[in-house]
This record gives structure tokens, C-alpha cells and sequence, in this order.
């Protein structure tokens, strides 16, 4: 398989560039704006080298009657098409739905010129469809795979057997850490792998020479992340309210949304710890990075990762 992948990339350098369609389980959306942002960021590393285009769906929100309707638009300037398609209750039928929803976007695409070298798919599901979009039109599929489920015991029934077909089908795979990549080898054999590790954006996170932290009379602790059951921020919460009991010279700045917010709000406070602690909500890339240069700590009490961004942003730039 990796020589069908080999001779494409020669190829397409010969002829100046590659062109590469990325298919996104996970992509950030106004209704969900930090979902997927790592996603994201590999999507926008390859843009600095080749022209890409990005495809992200979701089974729902199809009005009139109607299989699929696609919205496109340019998203840091690289062209997005969004696409809703009308779901089924059986997974192996909503499996397939997904595939010629994919499918047809991809046609699309191809009238409008762009016409891709390779296949990038993030997540096995999307993975599944780039495969089969890979056999059609003799193109090499790669799939980046972020899902921590393979380390938790979360993948297991047809979505075990979903992610074998595309790992086992795809020509290269690349887990973004080498744990994961371990347990997607305990369950796959004979795959090709490489491990590529989440990425950055250096012009927003970078170390400034004498860079020196604002003078605070409390430290500052800093989280920054999805607030779902994964992030364990109840832990958290409660290892304040222990740290209370011996000092309270610090703040805890929450920079965030999402699912589990209400609850940690209402945790803090009957922790009695809401003096301490700052929900802050979403905030622009330039800000995360700014209030990273200015904490003392940051704190990331997950209960899984594989290789979160915001580990490697923190370190590159502070």
C-alpha cells in the first residue's frame, strides 16, 4: 500500500503542489467552536505546504424532505464545505447515508476543479468513507486518528470493526501519540503508521525573549479545554477546595464551554471554592496565549489524552 501512497505524493510534487482533501469527524463550527480544534490545526499546518480543502458532516438539521444540503464557505482561507444529510436509526444504513453524503460532496468538489491527490481523513469514521472515496477514484487515503477511545475500551463493537476496515484499507495511518498508536496496533494488524503529533500555530504560541509575568498578589492557575466529562474538571474543583483549607493566595482562571459547564459552576459553589475560581468561557487563540504568558501554572486534570494541544501551546509558548 505505501507504494500507491509513495508514487502519488512524487507525482503530484513533480507537477508542483499537492492538492489534499481533508474529511473531518471532528471539525469546529459556529454551533461548536472548539470541537475538533486540533483537527484544525493539522488542516491548517498542511495548507502551508499544499492547497487543501475540508469536508465535515453531521447527521442532522436536513429540512424539506431532502438527503444532504452542503454549505460552503473559506475558513482561514481555506475552502470548507459543511454538509447535514438525513440519518437513519440503524447504525450500518446511517454508516452508509454518511458515505454518499461524502460522496457527493466530493463530486461536487470535483466540478468546481479540485481535484484531490490524496485523502486526509481525521477519525476513523471519516477514515471509513475515505477509503471507500480512496477505491473509487484510485486515490491514497491517509487517516489521522485522535480518538482516545481505543486507550479507554471505548471502541469496541462496530466501531471497532468500522475502524479495522479503514485502518486495514488506508494506506498510511498516523495516531497522534505512540500510546495510541500501540493500542490501534493491539486491535489492527498489518498496518502502515507513523506517529504525527498534534501541531501549533507558532505565530500565536511562541516563547518571547524576557517575557516576565505580570506582578499579581495571587498565583494564577490556568485551564483551558472542552468542559466535558473527559477534562475531569470536577477533580479539579475538588483539589481546590483541599488546597483552600491551607492557603488562598491564588486564582483559577477556566477558559472554556461546553457540556458540563453548568455543573462545574454549580460544583464550585457548593465546594465553596466560586471565590477562587473564574469560568471565563471561549476565548480567541491570541487570548489563550496571552493569559498563558501570564499564569504561573497550567493545569490539565483529564482523565484520558492522547497529545492535547494546549499541553503543547503552553510549552512553546511561555
Amino acid at each position: 500500500m505505501m507504494c500507491a501512497y509513495t508514487s502519488a505524493m512524487d507525482e503530484a510534487r513533480q507537477m508542483g503542489g499537492l492538492k489534499v482533501l481533508h474529511i473531518a469527524s471532528w471539525y469546529p463550527s459556529s454551533e461548536s467552536p472548539v470541537v475538533g480544534t486540533f483537527v484544525r490545526e493539522h488542516v491548517k499546518a498542511t495548507a502551508l505546504y499544499s492547497q487543501v480543502a475540508v469536508v465535515h458532516g453531521e447527521s442532522r438539521g436536513v429540512r424539506g424532505g431532502r438527503f444532504l444540503s452542503i454549505e460552503e464557505s473559506e475558513e482561514d482561507g481555506i475552502p470548507t464545505f459543511r454538509f447535514k444529510y438525513a440519518s437513519v436509526n440503524v447504525p450500518a444504513l446511517d454508516l452508509v447515508c454518511y458515505c454518499m453524503a461524502v460522496l457527493s460532496v466530493f463530486r461536487k468538489l470535483s466540478s468546481e476543479g479540485f481535484r484531490p491527490d490524496i485523502i486526509h481523513a481525521h477519525v476513523f469514521v471519516a477514515g471509513l468513507a475515505g477509503v471507500v472515496l480512496g477505491r473509487l477514484y484510485g486515490l491514497p487515503v491517509v487517516i489521522t486518528e485522535h480518538f482516545s477511545g481505543f486507550q479507554r475500551g471505548a471502541a469496541s463493537g462496530m466501531n471497532l470493526r468500522m475502524a479495522r476496515f479503514a485502518f486495514e484499507k488506508a494506506d498510511l495511518v498516523c495516531p497522534v501519540s505512540h500510546d495510541l498508536r500501540r493500542r490501534i496496533e493491539s486491535h489492527v494488524k498489518g498496518m502502515e503508521s507513523v506517529v504525527i503529533p498534534n501541531t501549533f500555530d507558532p505565530v500565536i504560541f511562541h516563547y518571547r525573549e524576557g517575557n516576565v509575568r505580570g506582578h499579581h498578589s495571587r498565583k494564577r492557575l490556568l485551564f483551558v479545554g472542552l468542559l466535558n466529562s473527559i477534562k475531569g474538571l470536577p477533580y479539579l474543583l475538588r483539589a481546590i477546595g483541599l488546597l483552600k483549607e491551607e492557603r488562598d493566595d491564588f486564582v483559577l482562571d477556566i477558559i472554556g464551554d461546553g457540556p458540563e459547564r453548568e455543573k462545574s459552576e454549580a460544583l464550585s459553589r457548593k465546594l465553596g471554592v466560586d471565590h477562587l475560581v473564574r469560568f471565563c468561557g471561549l476565548k480567541r487563540k491570541e487570548e489563550v496565549a496571552a493569559l498563558m504568558r501570564d499564569s504561573d501554572i497550567l493545569v490539565l486534570p483529564s482523565i484520558w489524552e492522547n497529545l492535547p494541544c494546549v499541553a503543547v501551546e503552553a510549552m512553546e509558548g511561555t
